[in-house]
């Protein structure tokens, strides 16, 4: 059994939750951000937004910068600055729908995307749906690299944006997930 994660800030099981001109960032309150996995999590959150603010983990928290997960809707991430963790920036999953990243900067990370929609939930199996990418640019100048696996293809406007599906992607995730748990691979 996986030991639950170690969020610095959780959105959870909440709506109209609306954080604007904010620093997330662990190092400012003294604590070591390599010590949390995600850095803003949002989870079963309805009609939230992040607007006009700064997300980071230094670069070194296990996993991602923002993590959006168990069906979360009508979320926005708006004019904020993604500096990603030793994943992804931004990772949306577990059924989430109607999701806005807009007028954002990603600074890049060791990841193998900037963006990651529709990777393994154990708590949905549902695609994500509704997900808006405009205007969001990284700070080194490349594309934005976003991976779709179980998630419908991003709307996208302006910034320059690279989508890629793995081939794997292709396939609804919980059938491989059945298959490897059955083979005793996970």
């Amino acid at each position: 059994m996986t030991k639950p994660d170690n969020n610095y800030l959780s959105v959870a099981d909440v709506s109209d939750k609306h954080l604007k001109n904010c620093f997330i960032c662990p190092k400012e309150e003294g604590l070591d951000c390599a010590d949390f996995d995600d850095i803003l999590k949002f989870s079963h959150a309805e009609n939230c937004s992040i607007q006009n603010s700064v997300i980071s983990g230094m670069g070194v928290n296990r996993e991602n910068a923002i993590d959006m997960n168990r069906l979360c809707s009508n979320v926005s991430v708006v004019d904020c600055k993604i500096v990603s963790g030793k994943q992804n920036a931004i990772t949306i999953k577990g059924g989430c729908k109607s999701i806005i990243i807009k007028n954002c900067v990603i600074v890049p990370g060791a990841g193998n995307c900037d963006i990651d929609l529709g990777n393994f939930s154990n708590q949905s199996q549902s695609a994500v749906i509704g997900v808006g990418i405009i205007n969001v640019t990284r700070s080194d100048g490349n594309p934005v690299r976003v991976r779709v696996i179980n998630s419908e293809i991003p709307y996208v406007s302006g910034g320059n944006v690279v989508i890629t599906r793995p081939f794997w992607g292709r396939f609804p995730i919980w059938n491989i997930y059945s298959f490897m748990r059955s083979k005793g691979l996970i």
